[in-house]
């Protein structure tokens, strides 16, 4: 259920797969959960520092609108951010502003219950589509210009997936070390490959480096090179 709130005629973020690749070279922007494909969480933006922080004031503040705690990284796509409360509702707001364009709100399975929190992970970005993981294990592709529903993905095979963009592509790591590389579309997500790619559990999200995806198990760390 998408409950929109203003009116959408300038709301237009986009992130093309290039724009995912050299993030790093836009740091007004936060296009994936760690920042950029290296995972570090920095940014190179310089306009606060240690003689004008004392200076900083709330311009804008979001009441959560579900009891519990946030546990994930809002994106920023121009201006536009996105971001999840729990269980597995879709916020897109005014990055300046504040002001609230539209609410996704997903109702999951009446049976699924969370064993540590209904939390979740935040939000993929690739074009104008946005990916979120549900807590009930379905994988949901949403349009982040009017927060539609584009499809809804069959029940996930693990009982975590941490999900990377690579290029073109997806990949989707399950905490059993199974990686599956697919593609997504306007209309579904096609596996294409599948690798075992650790000897025991991975619940640490992948980090992709140009062609090199590393990958961290329970007591090791593995590079892997994407062709």
């Amino acid at each position: 259920m998408t409950v929109l709130l203003a009116a959408l005629l300038t709301l237009a973020a986009q992130a093309a797969p290039e724009h995912l690749v050299r993030a790093a070279d836009q740091p007004r922007n936060w296009l994936t959960y760690s920042g950029t494909y290296s995972g570090q969480r920095y940014s190179t933006l310089a306009q606060i520092d240690r003689t004008n922080v004392k200076n900083l004031e709330v311009k804008w503040l979001l009441q959560n609108q579900v009891a519990g705690p946030w546990e994930s990284s809002p994106l920023v796509v121009d201006g536009i951010m996105y971001l999840t409360q729990r269980p597995n509702d879709v916020i897109a707001l005014d990055a300046r502003t504040g002001r609230i364009f539209w609410i996704y709100k997903y109702t999951g399975s009446p049976e699924f219950k969370a064993c540590c929190g209904a939390n979740n992970r935040g939000l993929a970005i690739l074009g104008g589509t946005l990916f979120m993981g549900t807590l009930d294990a379905h994988l949901v592709a949403l349009d982040a210009k009017s927060g539609r529903v584009l499809w809804l993905g069959p029940p996930r095979e693990a009982s975590n997936t941490a999900i990377v963009k690579a290029g073109s592509l997806l990949l989707l790591l399950n905490d059993d070390a199974q990686l599956i590389v697919a593609r997504s579309s306007r209309t579904g997500l096609e596996p294409l490959k599948r690798y075992i790619v650790a000897d025991s559990a991975t619940w640490a999200q992948p980090a992709v480096s140009g062609n090199r995806l590393f990958v961290k198990d329970v007591a090791s760390l593995s590079l892997w090179t994407l062709q």
